[in-house]
This record gives C-alpha cells, sequence and structure tokens, in this order.
C-alpha cells in the first residue's frame, strides 16, 4: 500500500502547480495593536485582495495566529481562493513559483 501511495502523492513539501489557494497572513499591525487595529487591516487587506487579477474570495481569521497556533490581538490570516483555471487565462492570474511568487 505504502509503495502505492509514494508513487501517487507529490513529493515536496509544496505543491509543483497552482492549486487554486493560498494562505497568506497580515503583518501590517504590531505586537501591542489592539483586535479592532488588526481588524480594520484585515478589512483593508481583504479590500485589496479582492481587486487582485484571478481571485475570486477571501476567507479570513483575526485574532489567531495560524503559524503559533496562539490567540492573540494582532494576527489575522487569509485563505485567498482563485477562480478556476479556466478562467483564468492571463500570466498575472496564476501563481508561478518558478518566479517566486507563491
Amino acid at each position: 500500500m505504502r509503495e502505492w501511495l509514494d508513487q501517487r502523492l507529490p513529493s515536496g513539501f509544496l505543491p509543483e502547480e497552482d492549486q487554486g489557494l493560498r494562505l497568506s497572513r497580515t503583518s501590517i499591525t504590531g505586537t501591542q495593536s489592539s483586535l479592532e487595529r488588526t481588524d480594520q487591516a484585515r478589512t483593508r487587506s481583504k479590500t485589496i485582495l479582492s481587486k487582485v487579477p484571478g481571485v475570486q474570495y477571501t476567507t479570513s481569521v483575526v485574532g489567531f495566529s495560524l503559524l503559533s497556533l496562539v490567540s492573540n490581538t494582532y494576527s489575522a490570516f487569509f485563505f485567498v481562493t482563485f477562480k478556476p483555471w479556466s478562467e483564468r487565462t492571463k500570466p498575472e492570474e496564476t501563481i508561478h513559483r518558478d518566479q517566486g511568487e507563491y
């Protein structure tokens, strides 16, 4: 069974291709920021992300660090979901790992 999985699962830690989803975090606010200020930064970030070509929608969480798994007032992270590949035909609408954009 393991041999079968090894042949079918990606071997790298990060996928080699555009999977249609990106995780991101905000580092706009400092460690002394209130939850309200972090939420304002999250709202601004979501507005900017919604205007990026190829982005379908974003989901965000404020007050929690996905990296450290700690609740705090100064962290926010985003799940950025891209439009289906068939709708992203321009180069700027695709993640290009070879150019460091992922």
